[in-house]
């Protein structure tokens, strides 16, 4: 779980400015965080990205939303080393975790899925926070090792993923983007939703009803929709790309208006 997919991000905005990326990590069976496989034309890869470039006549319509609250509760990240957070405010930073969400030292990662990691983006005090999960602890050296980079100096706040808010988020954001595309033909609808936020945390049956949502709003008379279930997400944010877990982006891709 070494892997920073800001890195990759950061070439896409540098290569391509303007250019819209939404995608997902490759997910696995819900449990131990161990490998994901990639398949690229017959080649199975362990370490691998796979993408494609989706162009033509059609007008591009994307929103994401999460489920977390923030407890209000602002750190600074004071030693960190790419996506290993090493310490907040000054203290062990799986010392200060455990502390601020009342787990013991045993605790996995897979225990502690109802809380997430919010990195501040933008200036200092704008209040938009990317939603990250830990993916590792390291019991040892008292790290969390994230999917992406977190820069020394940034403020952290702890969130608390929410089923409510999460069913209330998607509903907002398929509100917003069907006002947005307004009349248009949707040829095509792309979702990736973090694999945490379905039946492992929502329920088979609140899962069902998100999905029947989206598609009532998004997707009517059988529009081709293409899902998959991701270990973080990527989607526009702000002028760039940003990495993100528990989140849901969807991109639709409309009839041209003009």
């Amino acid at each position: 779980m070494g892997i920073n997919a800001r890195t990759l991000l950061g070439a896409f905005d540098e290569a391509c400015p303007n250019l819209a990326v939404l995608g997902a990590a490759a997910a696995g069976p819900w449990g131990p965080m161990v490998e994901t496989w990639q398949v690229f034309e017959g080649e199975v890869m362990r370490d691998g990205a796979v993408m494609m470039v989706l162009k033509g006549d059609f007008e591009l319509f994307n929103a994401a939303s999460t489920g977390t609250i923030p407890t209000g509760h602002v750190m600074r990240v004071t030693s960190a080393d790419g996506n290993v957070i090493r310490e907040l405010d000054h203290r062990p930073a799986l010392e200060v975790w455990r502390e601020a969400i009342g787990v013991p030292e045993t605790v996995t990662v897979e225990e502690t899925a109802s809380w997430a990691l919010g990195i501040e983006r933008g200036r200092e005090g704008s209040g938009d926070w990317t939603v990250l999960a830990p993916f590792q602890y390291d019991a040892e050296d008292g790290t969390i090792v994230l999917q992406a980079d977190v820069p020394e100096g940034s403020r952290l706040m702890f969130h608390q993923r929410n089923p409510e808010v999460i069913m209330d988020r998607t509903k907002a954001m398929a509100e917003d983007l069907k006002r947005r595309i307004g009349d248009r033909r949707v040829g095509a609808m792309l979702t990736f939703e973090c694999g945490a936020r379905t039946s492992p945390f929502l329920g088979l049956d609140a899962s069902r009803e998100e999905n029947a949502m989206v598609e009532g709003y998004l997707a009517p008379d059988g529009t081709p929709w293409l899902g998959l279930m991701a270990w973080g997400e990527i989607a526009p944010a702000g002028c760039n790309n940003e990495f993100f877990n528990y989140t849901y982006p969807i991109a639709l891709m409309c009839q041209s208006s003009s």
